[in-house]
């Protein structure tokens, strides 16, 4: 099952949501497709996800697009440590 096979929902998102100059958090990088979205607009990214496959597509999506503000991490929401007040935003889509 392909999620989104006209890539709509990064467009959507865009249009009603700005993380232009923040520090954004994001659960569930899966391949990074989101990623690109929230990259262009802020200041930087940490993207996790427990998926360690998921990443290394997601790192290489990145790569290719040229996206040098973002940090990828094999990590559990759960589990991660995180200060409080590092993060403006955080974004979590299809995530479970």
């Amino acid at each position: 099952m392909r999620i989104d096979p006209a890539s709509a929902e990064p467009e959507m998102i865009a249009g009603v949501a700005d993380f232009s100059g923040m520090k954004v958090l994001e659960v569930g990088s899966g391949d990074g497709r989101m990623t690109s979205m929230i990259a262009h607009q802020a200041l930087s990214v940490l993207s996790i996800d427990p998926d360690a496959d998921a990443i290394a597509a997601a790192i290489e999506r990145a790569e290719t697009l040229g996206m040098n503000n973002v940090e990828y991490r094999v990590e559990d929401i759960c589990t991660i440590q995180l200060e409080p007040g590092e993060f403006d935003s955080a974004f979590l889509a299809l995530s479970l």
